[in-house]
């Protein structure tokens, strides 16, 4: 295992609110200039206009924090079939 790997394997041993803190410092150290540019496909820079444009023209469906967590989690676990 490399160094990474062990440092993953300890961060998931912490609980959920240290975990997101070190995510957040993390995420934070790296380094960011209005010259870092992201390469991202034509189509997906379509749907991100296409939301944009919903959002602006009050036609985007929105939910709330908490439904759109109930929703993901939902999506994620399944029930059992019987």
């Amino acid at each position: 295992m490399n160094a990474a790997s062990d440092l993953y394997s300890q961060a998931l041993s912490l609980p959920p609110a240290q975990r997101e803190e070190l995510a957040q410092l993390l995420f934070e150290s790296l380094p960011y200039d209005d010259e870092t540019t992201v390469e991202i496909s034509e189509e997906f820079e379509q749907e991100i206009e296409r939301r944009i444009a919903e959002r602006a023209a009050g036609t985007a469906k929105c939910v709330d924090m908490e439904t759109f967590i109930a929703t993901i989690r939902a999506a994620a676990n399944p029930p059992e079939m019987k």
